[in-house]
């Protein structure tokens, strides 16, 4: 449905906003001004967490129902996993798929949060069943819990032990492209040295130095997930799955779905019954027209990547669906990079910054979150900007309100003084790059609305080279130090800690160091190393902060994959017992740290 909706056209004038059509590819882009209620020529001003009230009569303000939770059904999703592998060091990125996520166990994991008490990055034992640090922060010791593995061979049931873990580690640190982030061995600025066995039940990490996010780090899909010691050999870790996740995935399983079975096993904190669905099943499906058709029928119970359009849609349309507001706003914050090759317009920090003023983020966050049509229905819309943190951040700092102080300029729109920047570079205008674009149905028609804006002033020229291959992109685009031609988008969801989204973007050991080695800021490197060393949460917040200012000072990158972010709404179906009251930490992924589906069930009274 949303591609039909993004493909409505209008041949009514919006002024400068018919700009954003001067790319091939964004006539979608266009529609996404004028069916949303783009003005003509002025900002449209969006006020942004503005405290509005729900006069709808559509919105369910979530309770807390679990003690009406029973056994039972199948839950389904729509999720990509026709070629996922169940090897967690395969797939490019370093976690795998949504198959590892939901077999095996981290050693922590998220605390799931819930309506009233939205999930602020706490952690809490997984695989694990208590730690203790000590006082240096160097040496933590973890007792486990003594899960059972997969009750098929090679594993037959066996209760697991630290040597698990410490297979899991040394496996993990020979195999994984993410290694060099935690572990010593493989770059000076990681914390773990070693892992120890003192007993079958007690494993022992030595850090270097105190490392802050250390607990965040082990509950992310990221890092190591808890595999048998018979994976080495045992069995084939690309497709079958021995782990002691919440649910079980048969071995014959066909090209597509993937339907899962509830673990029998699985112990989380003595939670008897925990998951309540009987059976997972992840129904390979990637076009939003056709998740939307499914949803409408009845055979998927949530998606929360649909539009907001095709949210109020299916609401109306069918008032028995159940539809809330999240109550917390994003925090991922991602970036937009630059290819660094010699002679590139994207080495002058004038071009960046006159790049980001010409930005109009309350015009592309007004229309993304579909302000106008919402508030006709009574529905609330609270939007903010993104600066290079998420506004769900407890330490975050508004721009639009100054708070990063005189830095914040450099966010504001100002084609104006933009122009006179790139005039000062004496570049031939206008600059023109390839826009390296990842094709992404939930996201296309966000990004080519905002390659529109910035073209709007006539200063910016792009053209669109999409790369359908997502590994094929990151070899050549996204992981290459800025060696290649033109810009592109890194999408951030929600982070395990705000250190990630540092240490990603600005420390030279990291995939996503997009400026280069030759281009480090020791100052950026020092903020990174600086925060991570910092047990006091307090003090980290302070250093955050500073980050925040100098990076917006700098204009390395675009600081955000989207420029504002709103307290979107989603929809499931009414008999998903739990819907709306659970929420989990990262931001719109089901699978990420806390695997909030072993939270849901079937409620048969409302089917």
């Amino acid at each position: 449905m949303q591609s039909n909706y993004w493909g409505r056209f209008t041949s009514a004038r919006i002024g400068r906003r018919r700009a954003l059509t001067v790319m091939g590819g964004t006539a979608a882009a266009a529609a996404f001004l004028a069916a949303c209620g783009g003005d003509d020529d002025k900002s449209s001003n969006g006020t942004g967490g503005g405290g509005s009230r729900d006069t709808s009569g559509f919105l369910l303000q979530p309770t807390d129902q679990t003690g009406t939770r029973k056994r039972g059904g199948t839950l389904n999703l729509a999720v990509n996993v026709a070629t996922a592998t169940l090897e967690q060091s395969l797939g490019g990125n370093g976690s795998g798929s949504a198959l590892i996520h939901n077999t095996y166990s981290n050693l922590m994991r998220a605390e799931i949060g819930t309506y009233q008490n939205t999930p602020q990055g706490a952690w809490e034992p997984e695989f694990a069943k208590s730690y203790e640090q000590s006082a240096d922060g160097l040496r933590v010791t973890f007792k486990l819990r003594g899960l059972k593995f997969d009750n098929r061979p090679p594993t037959n049931g066996r209760v697991s032990t630290s040597a698990d873990v410490k297979y899991s580690w040394d496996r993990w640190e020979k195999t994984n492209p993410r290694a060099p982030e935690l572990s010593n061995a493989k770059h000076p600025d990681a914390p773990v040295t070693s892992v120890e066995t003192p007993d079958e039940q007690t494993v022992v990490f030595h850090l270097k130095f105190p490392f802050a996010p250390f607990f965040a780090y082990l509950g992310s899909p990221f890092f190591p997930f808890m595999y048998p010691r018979e994976a080495e050999g045992g069995y084939e870790t690309k497709a079958i799955a021995r782990g002691t996740g919440a649910w079980t995935l048969p071995d014959d399983r066909p090209q597509g779905n993937a339907e899962m079975t509830r673990n029998p096993n699985y112990d989380h904190n003595g939670a008897a019954g925990e998951p309540y669905f009987d059976k997972l099943t992840l129904h390979s499906l990637t076009d939003l027209s056709a998740i939307y058709a499914q949803l409408a029928a009845g055979s998927l119970d949530f998606h929360t990547a649909l539009g907001q359009e095709d949210v109020l849609k299916l609401k109306k349309d069918n008032p028995k669906f159940v539809m809330y507001q999240r109550p917390f706003y994003a925090k991922g914050s991602g970036g937009i990079f630059f290819g660094r090759k010699q002679g590139s317009p994207w080495n002058d920090d004038r071009v960046r910054k006159a790049l980001a003023l010409n930005m109009d983020a309350d015009l592309w966050g007004d229309n993304a979150s579909n302000r106008k049509k919402f508030e006709a229905e009574g529905l609330p819309v609270d939007v903010k900007w993104f600066a290079r943190c998420g506004p769900g951040y407890s330490w975050y700092m508004d721009p639009k309100k100054d708070e990063l102080g005189s830095v914040s300029k450099n966010l504001k729109y100002d084609p104006a003084e933009a122009k006179k920047l790139l005039t000062a570079t004496g570049m031939k205008l206008p600059i023109e790059s390839i826009y390296q674009s990842q094709p992404n149905p939930a996201n296309d028609v966000l990004y080519e609305s905002m390659m529109g804006i910035y073209q709007s002033s006539g200063d910016f020229k792009f053209s669109n080279n999409p790369w359908t291959d997502p590994n094929i992109f990151l070899s050549q685009i996204r992981n290459t130090g800025g060696n290649f031609d033109g810009h592109a988008i890194a999408f951030y969801f929600d982070h395990h800690d705000y250190d990630w989204t540092m240490y990603l973007a600005y420390h030279p050991s990291s995939t996503d160091f997009w400026m280069g080695k030759n281009n480090e800021d020791p100052k950026m490197t020092d903020f990174v190393n600086r925060q991570r060393r910092e047990l006091d949460p307090k003090k980290r917040e302070s250093i955050w902060q500073d980050f925040v200012k100098y990076d917006i000072e700098k204009m390395y990158y675009m600081p955000y994959h989207w420029p504002a972010n709103w307290l979107p709404y989603y929809i499931g179906q009414p008999w998903l017992g739990g819907w709306g009251w659970w929420q989990p930490y990262i931001e719109q992924y089901p699978f990420g740290a806390g695997q909030i589906m072993t939270q849901y069930w079937y409620d048969a009274s409302k089917a």
